[in-house]
């Protein structure tokens, strides 16, 4: 097979989901160091984001986009990294968790935990009350495109709190600029959210990775990342993450 069909056969998959070297190699029959070599290719081409043992595609996330259109992507792996940032929360914590559609998906595992939740997030809000969860919504001006509420009321609000933990999601994560945002307004929350508590967890799947949005709100060693799985070239910083086993 041509080095153009296996890229076209690459693309295909990628369509499902991640895919892996090993796999890859299997059914086009070539080997690993082949597969490495296609994949670093489309990487240049702006196609595709190494992973760990394989790659996804390459999503502009450094863009705002609508909630209904976010909640659409990466369904699974947001499941996956929502039940991993519940498994965080403690009986007695107070938490705030932001209007990022991954950390929508953290409220149905903390049905039992005696837990004080706060939010910028209306969609947050919503799932908290469908599973009968107490939940304190900081109110201001709604921003409709990503159901989040925003401005000076919000800051204001939320700076009368302090948190245990947040919960934040992140439109970029890169080694060197740090976690960025499309929005000023929402960047600008997150810093807070951030400043006001004692631990900090970014959740993000696999298409944050090697991304600078343009708005940064902490550096890469300010919070923990939570995500499905780890950017190649994130595996030798010295900052945590957590991902599924």
């Amino acid at each position: 097979m041509l080095q153009f069909e296996r890229h076209s056969f690459i693309m295909d998959e990628l369509e499902k989901g991640i895919v892996y070297i090993k796999h890859l190699a299997e059914v086009l029959d070539v080997s690993e160091i082949t597969i490495r070599r296609d994949l670093k290719t489309l990487e240049k081409d702006g196609k595709v984001v190494m992973l760990h043992g394989g790659a996804a595609k390459k999503i502009d996330t450094s863009r705002e986009t609508a909630t209904s259109q976010r909640q659409r992507l990466f369904t699974q792996e947001k499941e996956a990294i929502g039940q991993l940032a519940a498994d965080l929360v403690e009986d007695g914590d107070v938490i705030f968790i932001d209007s990022g559609t991954t950390n929508i998906t953290m409220i149905k595992y903390l049905m039992n935990r005696k837990v004080t939740i706060v939010t910028n997030g209306l969609k947050t809000t919503e799932e908290a009350v469908k599973y009968n969860l107490p939940i304190t919504t900081l109110g201001g001006e709604l921003k409709v495109e990503t159901m989040s509420f925003i401005g000076s009321i919000t800051s204001r609000v939320l700076n009368m709190y302090t948190f245990d933990k947040c919960f934040l999601g992140a439109n970029g994560i890169d080694k060197e600029f740090g976690f960025s945002n499309a929005d000023p307004s929402e960047a600008f929350i997150k810093e807070q959210a951030i400043q006001r508590s004692k631990k900090a967890y970014i959740l993000a799947d696999h298409s944050k990775f090697n991304v600078a949005s343009v708005f940064k709100f902490a550096e890469i060693d300010d919070a923990t990342i939570i995500t499905d799985s780890v950017s190649e070239n994130f595996i030798d910083l010295d900052i945590p993450i957590i991902t599924k086993p």
